[in-house]
């Protein structure tokens, strides 16, 4: 199993874009965008951000300038939920084909902020790298990404895509 040091959080648009101010803030020593919070617009589903991690986040002297967070587009991808036994891996973090039902997609804007409206239920999510899907994280049960959508909630879903990091 793979994990991962912060709970990851994936949010899809599912209307028009939303563009928000961004403003770098500096939270744990690593500079990292804002979690763009206040550009929420819908009453059901989940939101978040986008975040690419690259660099050297070891602690030590220096740490605070030797790895980057950037928010960035992506399309982010909503399965029914996906045991990690029914995916085909390319590497480590990257996935080839998802045999669960795709059930919405979206992208992510300039700033990583994306939210998606979606029914009661559990849901997988993943984010196109490439010519492969990414997901960093499972749950206890080996599902990938897994987020709960309550009725009348929105959730907070953060994506944190890992793979050009080293902690």
């Amino acid at each position: 199993m793979i994990s991962h040091p912060r709970l990851l959080l994936l949010t899809i648009l599912g209307f028009p874009m939303v563009f928000c101010d961004v403003m770098i803030g500096q939270e744990g020593g690593n500079m990292r965008p804002p979690d763009n919070h206040g550009c929420v617009t819908i009453k059901q589903g989940i939101w978040g951000n986008v975040w690419l991690w690259e660099g050297d986040f070891m602690p030590g002297p220096g740490a605070a300038s030797r790895g980057k967070v950037t928010a960035v587009r992506r399309e982010v991808l909503i399965y029914e939920p996906t045991p990690l036994k029914v995916l085909e891996p390319s590497t480590g973090t990257d996935f080839t084909k998802v045999k669960s039902k795709l059930v919405k997609k979206v992208k992510s804007c300039k700033n990583g902020f994306y939210q998606v409206s979606l029914p009661p239920g559990r849901y997988s999510v993943f984010v196109k790298q490439g010519s492969s899907l990414y997901a960093n994280w499972f749950d206890g049960e080996a599902y990938v990404l897994p987020v709960t959508v309550v009725k009348d909630s929105v959730t907070k879903f953060q994506i944190d895509v890992t793979s050009g990091a080293t902690y």
